[in-house]
C-alpha cells in the first residue's frame, strides 16, 4: 500500500490582468512552484432590447483567464486562502474564485512537497464552506452550453479549460469517427446544496448521458470565495447587484443567506450514475503524458483527458521540473488506485526525465453515457 501525504490544492481563477498580483502574493508567502492554465471566464450578455437580434437570448460575453494551482500543508489551507483574499481584493466582485480541495498524492510521486509557509496576520475572511466542484468535460465548442447553467441560476461562475480525449472513443465503435479528440472542461464551484441540481440541468443541456457527449463529475471542495458577477454591462443604479451581495455578506458575517430555493426539474430523468471513484490526476513534464497515460489506461484507467500546463519557478531553483507540464486526468475507481500507480511507477513517472506527480481526489459521483447494458 502506498503511503500518501495528505495536502490541499489552493486554486486561483482570475482574469489575466491580475497574474501578476497572484505571483507576487505567492512569492511573498513562500510558495515557490505553482502551475498556471489558459481558459476563458464566460459571463452573461446584458440581455433585451436591440442586442439580442444579432446575439440571441442566451449569448455569453468571453474572457480570458488564468487558473493558478499550488499545493499546501492541509494546516495552512485557511490561512493561505485568507491571505491570497485579502492581498487580491477577492471581496470586489468579479475579480475571481479562490477555492480549496484536500487531495492526497502518493509520497514517492511527491516531486514538490509543499514547505512551511510564512504568512502574516490577516483579517478573517468570508468564504463559504461546504462546496462542491463540477467538472464537465465536453466535447470542443460545446463548453458554454453547460457553463450557461451556473450563469443562469446564479450559482456559480464557470472556467472553462482545453484538453485533448483518448481511450473513450476507442471503444465507441463507429461511435469514435463522430466524435473529435479536442475537449473543452467546464470547472463550476457552487453550494453543496445546489450541486445535484445544477449537475442535473447541466446533463440535460449537455445530453451528457448520450454516446460520446461527454462526462460530468462532482467532488468536495473544503472552502471558497465564490466570484459573484454573473453577467457583464454598465452598471445603472448606485450599486450593483454584486455590490449589495458582498455588502450583505459583511453585514450577516457568513455566506449562508445566499442559498436559494433550486427547483428540480418538472420530470427529472431517471439516471445511472458513477460512484466509489476518485480524480487521479497525472502530472508529468511535457512530451510523456500520452505514453504515461497509455499505460495507465492498459493498467484498468479507462480514459483520460490530457491538458497542458506551464509550470512556474518562483524561486528559479535547479529542478527537474521542466517549464511546459502536461496533466492527465483520468476518473477511475477508488480500487483501481494501486494498480493503476504501480503501472506508472513501473514505466518511470516518478524518475527525474519525467519529474511526475499523482494528485488523487474523492469523486462522489459522476455521469456519463454508459451504454444500454451499463457497460
Amino acid at each position: 500500500m502506498e503511503d500518501n501525504c495528505s495536502c490541499t490544492r489552493i486554486t486561483a481563477s482570475m482574469d489575466k490582468v491580475f497574474a501578476k498580483d497572484v505571483l507576487a502574493a505567492a512569492h511573498d508567502i513562500g510558495i515557490s512552484h505553482l502551475t498556471c492554465e489558459m481558459g476563458r471566464g464566460v459571463m452573461l450578455r446584458p440581455g433585451g432590447g436591440f442586442r439580442n437580434l444579432f446575439f440571441g437570448k442566451n449569448a455569453l460575453l468571453e474572457d480570458p483567464i488564468q487558473i493558478f494551482s499550488f499545493v499546501v500543508a492541509s494546516g495552512q489551507a485557511r490561512a493561505v486562502i485568507e491571505f491570497f483574499a485579502a492581498r487580491l481584493r477577492m471581496d470586489i466582485p468579479g475579480r475571481g474564485t479562490l477555492y480549496a480541495e484536500d487531495i492526497r498524492i502518493p509520497a514517492s510521486f511527491l516531486s514538490l512537497p509543499p514547505l512551511p509557509l510564512s504568512l502574516p496576520e490577516s483579517a478573517p475572511q468570508l468564504m463559504a464552506s461546504d462546496l462542491m466542484a463540477i467538472r464537465c468535460i465536453t466535447q470542443q465548442g460545446e463548453g458554454n452550453r453547460v457553463a450557461e447553467i451556473g450563469l443562469r441560476t446564479g450559482t456559480g461562475v464557470p472556467a472553462i479549460t482545453f484538453g485533448t480525449g483518448t481511450g473513450l472513443r476507442n471503444r465507441l465503435g463507429l461511435w469514435r469517427v463522430l466524435i473529435p479528440a479536442e475537449k473543452e472542461i467546464t470547472t463550476l464551484v457552487v453550494d453543496e446544496a445546489h450541486a445535484e441540481t445544477v449537475m442535473d440541468r447541466m446533463i440535460q443541456a449537455g445530453s451528457l448521458d448520450q454516446p460520446g457527449k461527454g462526462f460530468i463529475s462532482l467532488s468536495p471542495v473544503s472552502m471558497g470565495i465564490l466570484n459573484t458577477r454573473f453577467a457583464a454591462g454598465p452598471a445603472s443604479q448606485a450599486a450593483s447587484i454584486e455590490q449589495i451581495v458582498a455588502a450583505l455578506d459583511e453585514i450577516r458575517g457568513n455566506t449562508e443567506w445566499r442559498r436559494k430555493s433550486l427547483n428540480p426539474s418538472a420530470k427529472p430523468a431517471l439516471r445511472r450514475f458513477l460512484t466509489g471513484l476518485v480524480n487521479f490526476s497525472m502530472i508529468c513534464n511535457e512530451g510523456l503524458g500520452e505514453a504515461f497515460t497509455r499505460r495507465a489506461m492498459e493498467a484498468g484507467a479507462g480514459g483520460a483527458t490530457l491538458s497542458l500546463l506551464k509550470h512556474i519557478d518562483l524561486e528559479k531553483s535547479q529542478s527537474k521540473v521542466s517549464p511546459a507540464r502536461e496533466i492527465s486526468v483520468m476518473t477511475i475507481g477508488e480500487n483501481q488506485v494501486e494498480e493503476v500507480l504501480e503501472a506508472l511507477r513501473q514505466a518511470g513517472l516518478f524518475m527525474e526525465e519525467a519529474a511526475g506527480e499523482v494528485q488523487i481526489s474523492l469523486v462522489p459521483k459522476a455521469c456519463t453515457f454508459l451504454g444500454d447494458a451499463g457497460q
